[in-house]
Parts: structure tokens; C-alpha cells; sequence
């Protein structure tokens, strides 16, 4: 029966080995070229000096003598990616002299380019018989970097000693059955799903070797790296992705603090690409010396940038205390603080400052530094109480309005504060008179509050009326001062009326039907009324109270 497809020495050919052979001129073969056949199959003969229709031709890779025939030699091309658009339906093989010393009917088979989806160069190789004495060369073009195959089989790293770099590349971890066509080298992981050659060696690194598959066991610890890019590594038995692993152990965000105290530095593994590239993700630093103060971080020479709390401010002297995690996140224009077990226990620990201001009187409180924001309580002052005259009863003053609640403040910046003032009693005995209206008090234009209205005075055998209570505004919370009571008579004796409680403060002064009646009681309590010649009490002064907490 006929070969289909086959390769054989033209008549020339057979020419020039035979007198080769007899101790002529060597046969140099240097070209390969490819043919279409014209558009059809084509069945080459011994006679043939020519393809049908060449449509390519190359400097041939190599020629070396057969390992498993003597008689023989391997001829070997090469055809690039960029190489194509035709089909291949004939091969010959020339010499120096333009000669084609063999032919051949390959399978027929369309070449593309690389832009028809050809993404590797093709390597061919076929036997020709030349008989055991004829002498065949290879005119070597210095242009062409391929290695031969003699080369690249005599420097081949055996499969033991790969098992000691740090990762093998491979072909594939997944592929279950051993690939019909492999090349020489081809590398793959077998899979825990593997049938077939392959499924005595699961776990295994399988290499061709040109008739075979070399298998080896690697050691944990070892790597593996895909095609795509892809890098794993065998942890118990079993590769896991090397980007997971990383990701898992937070190596790449964590780094020692190096520079100085205040101006520090750090390194990270891989390198950003740039500060921007930065911006929201968290950053573990060891802080190496504790800060006394502002303080910036330079990340692998990118340029530093300031550390801040999460207000704004920059830390306080010991914040980033030694031997200490501190999480920054960058903002894209400095690295805020997330969270520091120091910056968090010293907060907790400090406690607040208290500034009481209980006097009537003006004053001014500027914040400290780093404090953007208190605690205001503000009372305002009690009146005072109404005096009588004879047989008369005073009526009690009210008491200070109330307002409460947390503000902003600009460190540095002064804030006004006004204490108001008990209101003064009412004249008694010789005359009568009306007890005076508490003082408003203020924290800045923020939170204010108005005093208690005085308490009437009243003439002979009459009954002063109380005054009204005074009201707070702004702030988070707001209450209204109590009001007095009004006197009363009983027989022929006045007895002054009761003063009013300061709202969420002091208790009211009481009314008296002989002797002098009982004073407002701090913060913002009213007057007692007089009673029986007596005049009335004065209110208590309001009070301003801050709350704050260091930074």
C-alpha cells in the first residue's frame, strides 16, 4: 500500500550524497522551503527538482545525524508567528548550490499569521536516508537565534534538580490527562482528578521528554508559576495561591518605622507605584521611637506626608509610643491615625478639664490647642425679691433660665463669657420696692439664657405678686427658671412670698413674716420677699460651667 504521506531523496540528491559518499564535496544543506502545491495535493517523485508552487522558504535550524539511525539525518526548521497565510502541502530541502536534495508530502495543514490567531513559532522535523557514508554539513545563518535541539538536549537541567529553585514554571495545574502533542520540556502539575498516565502520579510534576513522561515529588515549601502569571505554593501538601497567602498575612501593608522620632520612614514590599496609589489603604507601622510631637512618614521615597489624628490634629507627644501598631490610612494628603491602643488607652485614662466661672462678671476662655470642641452649662442669675412696707407682703423672685449643650471652639480662640448677676432685693419698712430681674449669662453667641423677674413690692396690707422665671436658648437642652411665689397675709401679719429654684440649679430663698427674708441659692435661685417692714432678698448670680477633653 502506498505511503500517504512520506519523505524521500530526489534523483539530484541522490547525485551529490553518492559522490559525497565516494570522497567528493560534502552536502551542504542550508535552505527549507514550503510549497501549496498549487492549490491541491501533490505526490513528489525521485525526479522532482522543484515544488509545484513554493510559497516560503527559510534557513534550515539544523541538521545532525539521526541517534536511533546512522543512515539517516534529522533536518530541522523553524517557522515564526509572523511566517504564513498560505497552505503547506509540500516541503524541500536545497543546498547550497540552489539543489533540493529531498522532498516531502506532509499532512496538509493551513499555516495562519499571528493576527489569525498563530501565537507560537512551529518547529518541524523529518527524516531523510542518505546511506552511512555520505557527508552532510549545515551552513549555520548567523541571523537565526534558535537553539538546536542537540543544544538545548545536552544542557537540560534534570527534572531533581528544578525541585531546588523556588517555583517551576508549568503549562498547567488542572489539566487531568496527559496532552496528545507535547513538546519537549512541557511541564505540567498533575492534578488530583488525573486518568489515564497520569493517574498513578497525582501530586506529581510531569516532564516529556520526547518518548516519555519524567515524573517528581515536590517538597513543601515549593512554587509553581502559570502561564498567566499566577504563582502558588505547596503549604501541607497542597499549592495555594501565592496572592492569597500574602494577602492573608498582611505582609504587604506591614513595615518597621525607621528615620527619626517625629520624621519617620518606612518600606514596603512590593513597592507603590506612587503615593496616590496609596489612598485608602491601611498601613501597619512598628513604631521604633515614640513621637514627641507633629510628625510625618515617608513611604519608600515617595515623599513624606503628615501623620494626623482623625480630627485633623496632629498627635500629642507620646501618641505613637514604641513597640506600638499604629494603623495609618492614607487620605491623599496625610496619613490619618485609624487606630492607636495608646492614642485610645489615653484618652480613656485622661479625663476631662472643668472650668467653672461663678461670679458675676465678664470673662474670656481660649480654648488649648488641639480642643475643637466643649461642654457649655450656663445659668442665669435669680432676682430679687419684693420688699413691703408695714403690714405688706413681697412677693419671691424667679429664678435664672438654663441651657446646655456641646460647641464648636477654634483652638487659640477666645470665647466671650458672661456670668449674670443675682438681682438685688426690694426695699422694705419706710417704703417699698420691687425686687430687681436676674442677670442673663452667655457662652459666645452659642448658648444664652435671661434671668428671673424681681418680685413685686408691696404697700400696706397687700400681697406682692412673684416673678416669672427666666428661659434658656440654644445649646442641645433648654429649661425654665421656677417661679416665686407670691405673699400673702394672714391677719395682721405679711409674709413674703417664696423665691424661685434656678432651673436645673439653686433652690429659691425663702419669705419671712419677721426678719430678713432668705437669699436666692446658687446657680440662678431667687430672692425671698420681705414681709412685715422687711425688704426683700437678693437672687443668686447664674454660673457658667466648660467641659473639655484634651487631645
Amino acid at each position: 500500500m502506498a505511503q500517504a504521506y512520506f519523505s524521500l531523496v530526489t534523483t539530484n540528491g541522490k547525485v551529490k550524497l553518492a559522490q559525497s559518499a565516494a570522497g567528493g564535496d560534502a552536502v551542504v544543506i542550508t535552505h527549507f522551503a514550503i510549497g501549496d502545491g498549487n492549490g491541491a495535493e501533490t505526490n513528489p517523485t525521485a525526479a522532482s527538482t522543484a515544488l509545484v508552487r513554493e510559497v516560503w522558504r527559510t534557513p534550515v535550524e539544523s541538521v545532525e545525524t539521526d541517534p536511533d539511525n546512522p543512515s539517516a539525518i534529522l533536518v530541522t526548521a523553524i517557522i515564526p508567528t509572523n511566517a504564513g497565510g498560505w497552505w503547506m502541502r509540500e516541503f524541500g530541502i536545497f543546498d547550497q548550490a540552489g539543489s533540493m536534495i529531498a522532498v516531502a508530502k506532509p499532512v496538509s495543514q493551513y499555516k495562519p499569521t499571528a493576527l489569525e490567531g498563530q501565537l507560537e513559532d512551529i518547529r518541524y522535523e523529518f527524516q531523510i536516508i542518505i546511506g552511512e557514508n555520505a557527508n552532510v554539513t549545515l551552513l549555520v545563518d548567523p541571523s537565526l537565534l534558535f537553539a538546536t535541539r542537540a543544544w538545548v538536549e545536552n544542557r537540560k537541567v534534570p527534572m531533581g534538580q528544578l525541585m531546588r529553585l523556588p517555583w517551576l514554571p508549568v503549562l498547567s495545574m488542572t489539566l487531568s490527562s496527559a496532552p496528545g502533542n507535547p513538546a519537549v520540556g512541557d511541564t505540567y502539575l498533575v492534578p488530583s482528578n488525573a486518568t489515564g498516565v497520569w493517574a498513578t502520579n497525582i501530586g506529581k510534576f510531569a516532564e516529556w521528554n520526547g518518548s516519555g513522561w519524567n515524573y517528581a515529588s515536590p517538597p513543601d515549601g515549593h512554587g509553581v508559576s502559570l502561564p498567566d502569571g499566577r504563582v502558588f505554593e505547596r503549604i501541607a501538601g497542597t499549592y495555594v495561591e501565592k496572592l492569597a497567602l500574602d494577602a492573608q498575612s498582611g505582609k504587604w501593608s506591614y513595615a518597621v518605622a525607621g528615620g527619626t522620632a517625629n520624621v519617620l520612614t518606612a518600606i514596603l514590599t512590593p513597592t507603590p507605584l506612587s503615593l496616590a496609589s496609596l489612598v485608602g489603604a491601611p498601613i501597619r507601622l512598628l513604631i521604633s521611637t515614640t513621637n514627641t510631637g507633629a510628625c510625618t512618614l515617608n513611604i519608600n521615597g515617595l515623599g513624606a506626608a503628615p501623620i494626623k489624628l482623625d480630627n485633623g490634629n496632629d498627635p500629642a507627644a507620646g501618641d505613637l509610643p514604641a513597640g506600638a501598631i499604629a494603623q495609618l490610612v492614607y487620605t491623599g494628603a496625610a496619613f490619618q491615625i485609624s487606630f492607636s491602643t495608646s492614642i485610645l488607652n489615653s484618652r480613656l485614662n485622661r479625663g476631662s478639664v472643668v472650668v467653672v466661672y461663678s461670679l458675676a462678671g465678664t470673662y474670656s476662655w481660649v480654648p488649648p490647642a488641639g480642643v475643637r470642641s466643649g461642654f457649655a452649662r450656663v445659668w442665669a442669675g435669680g432676682a430679687g425679691g419684693g420688699g413691703n412696707q408695714s403690714v405688706g407682703a413681697g412677693g419671691g423672685g424667679g429664678g435664672g433660665g438654663y441651657a446646655e449643650g456641646y460647641v464648636t471652639v477654634t483652638p487659640g480662640v477666645a470665647v466671650p463669657i458672661i456670668v449674670g448677676a443675682g438681682g438685688a432685693g426690694g426695699a422694705g419698712n419706710a417704703t417699698y420696692g420691687d425686687g430687681a430681674h436676674g442677670g442673663s449669662s452667655s457662652f459666645g453667641s452659642a448658648i444664652s439664657c435671661t434671668g428671673g423677674g424681681g418680685g413685686k413690692g408691696a404697700p400696706p396690707n397687700n400681697q406682692g405678686i412673684s416673678g416669672g422665671g427666666g428661659i434658656g436658648m440654644g445649646g442641645h437642652f433648654q429649661s425654665t427658671g421656677g417661679q416665686g411665689s407670691s405673699g400673702t397675709i394672714i391677719g395682721s401679719t405679711g409674709i413674703g412670698g417664696v423665691g424661685g429654684a434656678g432651673a436645673s440649679g439653686g433652690g429659691p430663698g425663702g419669705g419671712t413674716s419677721s426678719g430678713q427674708p432668705s437669699v436666692g441659692q446658687s446657680p440662678g435661685g431667687g430672692g425671698g420677699g420681705g414681709g412685715s417692714n422687711y425688704g426683700g432678698a437678693f437672687g443668686a448670680p447664674g454660673m457658667v460651667i466648660v467641659e473639655y477633653y484634651l487631645p
